[in-house]
């Protein structure tokens, strides 16, 4: 399915600047991409295919072609420069521009960053084409006035000589002609609507849908140039993206941070200048916390823990790596007991989040370091009575 594209054609023109410059060898050209559900492709691979005909009465005919890929913004728009792509055919250079009238501009897109061309639009380049033929035709007049020995035509501001004035009052000439025809020759207008409030009523008559109109102002009087206006009519209830995302704790979208479950939207323009609405429909979970007291203790085998108090919210605890004789008691919340063997102890207390995995566990280490108790047997026979370890015994 071939769908029509939407489009702005963009050409800059400075007079100033053409006495000297060459033919223009490329023109900037931008876009919005949708793809065949009217989806704007954001952020996206397209790959492009640019040719440059003559409408010939319906019949075009190719005078040059090429191809490329670039990649759309986050408002589905993509900006190039016709004429340094890859060349399929012709020479941009030699393109005839002041011989036909009818030049125009066909733009192929494959939205998936191929060579698959399922979108196209067509539009006319008679601006351009105008400029760039008065561009060759001053180019040619500065090179005839060098070769006639009139150095001084590439600083014919500032002129020096009777040949120079004469040369600058012809391009000074030429130059207003330009401009007066850059103004009056076309404009470009666009315009979004909904579906709902077809037909638009542009200039008098009513247009049913999406496209390129045209519209033509008769000069008033001899010698000036009709005006044309172009109107780039986009038909489109905008863009509705509607996201569902569940995060832990908070979220950030558009530049703001929710902290709260809930519906929230998002106002804006879209790359066809259609006003838009996206939606998140936002489920916010708590994230786990967790702490506990006394985590490093030393102290001797035979002799009771002090308890280690757990506190934690939205997880279970569990603990690996304590000594026999001590354990977490999951009524009280805190690990306690007497331990039974001696050694060095690093254990582990885990909070598992109860909304994984989109919430992260926890965790807290500890280390108990217990001493080994020592015992030992005496034999004695006194008379009397016998002391020991400071105790006097009789019997």
């Amino acid at each position: 399915m071939r769908r029509a594209l939407s489009f702005v054609f963009t050409f800059i023109f400075i007079a100033a600047s053409v006495v000297m410059a060459q033919v223009p060898q490329a023109f900037h050209h931008q876009m919005v991409v949708r793809d065949a559900n009217d989806i704007l492709v954001r952020s996206h691979s397209v790959g492009l295919r640019f040719t440059i005909q003559r409408n010939n009465g319906g019949s075009p005919v190719t005078l040059y072609q090429e191809t490329q890929t670039s990649s759309t913004d986050q408002n589905g728009l993509v900006q190039v420069k016709v004429g340094q792509g890859n060349v399929v055919s012709g020479v941009f250079s030699d393109i005839p521009w002041g011989s036909y009238n009818d030049i125009e501009l066909k733009t192929e897109v494959d939205p998936t960053g191929g060579t698959t061309y399922t979108l196209t639009a067509t539009q006319p380049l008679q601006a351009y084409a105008f400029f760039a033929n008065e561009q060759q035709t001053l180019q040619n007049a500065v090179n005839q006035g060098n070769r006639a020995g009139n150095n001084q035509s590439k600083s014919v501001k500032d002129p020096t000589e009777a040949q120079d004035v004469v040369t600058k009052r012809y391009l000074d000439s030429v130059i207003a002609e330009l401009v007066r025809r850059n103004n009056s020759l076309t404009r470009d207008t666009a315009a979004c609507v909904t579906p709902a409030s077809l037909p638009f009523v542009w200039r008098g008559s009513g247009r049913n849908s999406a496209g390129i109109y045209r519209y033509t102002i008769t000069a008033a009087g001899a010698g000036e140039l009709d005006s044309v206006i172009i109107l780039t009519l986009t038909v489109s209830n905008g863009t509705h993206l509607v996201s569902t995302e569940t995060a832990c704790d908070n979220y950030d979208w558009h530049g703001n941070n929710y902290t709260s479950t809930g519906n929230y939207t998002y106002a804006y323009t879209d790359g066809s200048g259609c006003p838009s609405v996206d939606t998140l429909k936002l489920t916010i979970l708590p994230a786990v916390t967790l702490a506990a007291t006394n985590l490093t203790q030393t102290l001797c085998q035979g002799t009771p823990i002090t308890n280690i108090v757990i506190t934690n919210t939205n997880s279970t605890i569990s603990v690996s790596g304590l000594p026999a004789g001590v354990a977490y008691n999951s009524v009280s919340g805190q690990i306690e007991g007497t331990p039974t063997e001696a050694g060095i102890f690093n254990f582990t207390i885990t909070a598992t989040s109860n909304n994984a995995p989109t919430c992260a566990n926890l965790a807290e280490n500890g280390t108990l370091t217990i001493n080994a108790s020592t015992t030992g047997d005496t034999n004695a026979t006194k008379c009397d009575n016998f002391t020991w370890y400071g105790n006097n015994y009789a019997s």
